[in-house]
């Protein structure tokens, strides 16, 4: 596909599902993104199942660089906070290159950061060929894909009349679908009108005389739909007007036939014609498929095709279409029983690996429900965010996606919180628990502008839990930060205690006030010796170092321009973060893949602290720079200037430089 002018049209119609964020419903908004071009819609206030019947987005970007369309459903922050993530999709280009100018009109699933389902989007995709570069006028592809028999039902839904809702009079919020086979097509939805206008043109794939056209209009509610009425044409009426079609009012009727009351009509423009570009993508679909059924079974399929030509029943693309032509080759039973003997080896094996696997994570984490408490006790030495050398502290727990708050204390480097928030994080699969954490960070609370970040501790929920009781009791930990580069060591000290719970755990009951005066007693007693900290494990540390090997990167997207307009060289660098320290690469000049074979060594002690590795691709830029990618912050790439692009390159879209991806 890449040798011709090509368009994917993408419309974004609505959205359902979507999840609550702080504050209640969320104000999103949709970020399609293909290859390098990116296209958003407006933003729906306060609603967790948005409307946008956005204007149809063009993407050209689609020969070269798109084999899928990327749809992120964001949440519009209204202060100065950052926007957020409510799910993302990825939806695969391969049906719409094989179907040039059909329309493809479903829901596809949402999901976050951790894979769970989080809603569902509604998309209208569409890939047109430009018309210059349009495929020859012969009949050959013709005749292979089923002679000249129509194979489309096109038409137009142009509006209704007198419309009833059948629970209650007044005006209806009213819709239309289409739909033939299994194929389906709707219209946008109408407010408070009995009469409402559609004009909405719909394809839709038909090659069988016998099928029907149903017809349905329905009335939007809070919560699904109502059907108001349905027409059915039958494919041998519509074919009687041939290839100009018909225009008529159907009568709408009840659900399976109904009559008796009246519902309304509902006007369209519909014809059955043959449609020559769905007809050579048939055609060259029926061949990849051929091509890929060759691929699979080996030499089988090439021997029928040898043999067709000397058994004389005609072209070697005639046994393409035979039902019987994707037969896998026959083997010897000898043959047979060494294939039967290998692959029940290989299941064997692989299933005592499996089951091993899986017995030491059960026996690790159990699934099911989990409870976390986290008790945040004070604070003592906290870095002065504000000029009057004092801060605002507040302390931010998240936990698995979720979040809390402390209250505020104004004007101190030290305070007492003493509050205990509580997360349910219900039915967690094994996976989730060992990859779930605790996450507290203390920040400087600003009236206007974004909260300073003073330090952060983490604690691995899988390691709270193997711990006595399964807590974290009451110990102090050192906040570091690592959004600034600058700050380095301890910005401050925490007291607080972490309780994990999983099924069938109980809770320990504590003494209070005898452990309350015995902390006083040893804090007496050690005073003058500084803080003794603790963590979920304390073994003895050994210094060693974590590796990172850069080898090479490929297909970057260009990011300047010289004053010709064309491409001018890149010059990256990758960049890497482990435990608050970054490092990085030497500068390459290159097009789109650029050689390092390099290595970034940081000191670290065993065992870690920290539980991801943050590494970033950049393009430099005289003059520019930027912060280094910041752990906890969506595997965010490093900027060099204002040239950064935002590809990642786990797969996902981001802002940032170049690319960025994370590994723990």
């Amino acid at each position: 596909m890449g040798d011709v002018s090509d368009r994917l049209e993408v419309k974004v119609v609505a959205a359902r599902g979507l999840g609550e964020v702080e504050g209640g419903d969320c104000n999103p908004f949709a970020l399609v993104r293909c290859g390098a071009e990116e296209e958003r819609t407006a933003v729906a206030s306060a609603t967790s199942a948005p409307e946008w019947n956005a204007s149809t987005m063009i993407f050209t970007d689609v020969a070269d660089a798109a084999d899928d369309v990327v749809v992120a459903v964001m949440h519009k922050a209204l202060s100065a906070a950052r926007d957020q993530a409510l799910g993302r999709a990825v939806i695969s280009l391969r049906t719409c290159f094989q179907a040039v100018g059909v329309e493809q009109d479903d829901w596809f699933p949402l999901e976050d950061a951790d894979g769970r389902a989080c809603g569902e989007v509604r998309l209208e995709l569409a890939y047109f060929v430009d018309a210059d570069d349009d495929f020859p006028e012969d009949d050959s592809d013709d005749e292979a894909a089923g002679g000249g028999e129509p194979n489309m039902v096109r038409g137009t839904i142009c509006r209704a009349r007198g419309l009833r809702h059948p629970d209650r009079a007044g005006p209806v919020d009213a819709y239309c679908t289409v739909r033939v086979g299994r194929h389906k097509a709707s219209t946008a939805t109408v407010r408070r009108s009995n009469g409402p206008l559609f004009d909405h043109a719909f394809e839709l794939p038909c090659g069988d005389g016998a099928a029907c056209v149903r017809v349905k209009v329905k009335a939007r509610a809070a919560f699904g739909s109502t059907l108001i009425g349905e027409a059915v044409l039958p494919m041998v009426e519509i074919a009687a007007h041939g290839e100009p079609g018909c225009s008529r009012w159907c009568r709408l009727e009840g659900k399976d036939g109904e009559v008796g009351k009246e519902r309304g009509a509902v006007e369209l423009q519909i014809a059955w014609v043959r449609d020559r570009r769905y007809a050579r993508s048939l055609a060259r679909l029926g061949a990849s498929l051929g091509d890929l059924a060759g691929g699979l079974w080996g030499p089988g399929l090439g021997a029928r095709a040898e043999g067709a030509e000397d058994r004389d029943e005609g072209p070697k693309e005639d046994w393409l279409l035979e039902e019987d032509a994707f037969a896998p080759r026959h083997l010897t039973s000898r043959e047979q029983e060494e294939l039967d003997e290998r692959r029940s080896a290989g299941a064997m094996m692989a299933g005592r690996v499996v089951d091993e696997l899986e017995g030491r994570r059960a026996a690790a984490m159990k699934p099911g429900d989990y409870a976390v408490q986290v008790h945040v006790i004070e604070c003592r030495d906290l870095k002065a965010e504000d000029l009057n050398g004092l801060s605002d502290p507040y302390a931010r727990v998240r936990v698995h996606g979720r979040q809390r708050k402390t209250r505020v204390v104004k004007k101190v480097t030290s305070c007492v919180f003493d509050d205990v928030l509580h997360f349910s994080l219900p039915n967690l699969t094994t996976a989730a628990v060992e990859a779930a954490a605790v996450d507290i960070a203390i920040l400087d609370h600003d009236a206007i502008g974004r909260h300073a970040t003073i330090g952060s501790a983490s604690f691995d929920l899988r390691k709270v839990h193997a711990l006595a009781d399964h807590e974290f009791y009451r110990k102090w930990v050192g906040l570091v930060d690592t959004t600034n580069s600058a700050d380095n060591g301890y910005q401050g000290f925490l007291k607080c205690s972490v309780t994990v719970l999983g099924p069938g755990d109980e809770q320990r009951a504590h003494d209070l006030d005898a452990e309350y005066q015995r902390e006083l007693e040893r804090e007496e007693e050690e005073e003058g010796r500084g803080i003794a900290l603790g963590g979920p494990t304390l073994p003895p540390a050994r210094l060693t170092f974590l590796v990172v090997y850069c080898w090479e990167a490929e297909d970057l997207p260009a990011t300047k321009r010289n004053l010709l307009g064309t491409n001018t060289l890149l010059k990256c660098y990758v960049v890497a973060e482990a435990g608050g320290a970054s490092c990085r690469t030497q500068t390459r000049r290159c097009r789109a893949d650029p050689k390092f074979g390099e290595e970034l060594w940081f000191p670290v002690t065993e065992p870690v602290e920290f539980r991801r590795v943050a590494v970033g691709l950049a393009d430099y830029v005289w003059g520019g720079g930027g912060p280094p990618p910041r752990r906890g912050d969506g595997a965010r790439a490093a900027r060099a200037g204002p040239a950064g692009i935002g590809v990642d390159l786990a797969g996902a879209t981001r802002d940032g430089g170049l690319g960025g991806a994370r590994s723990g």
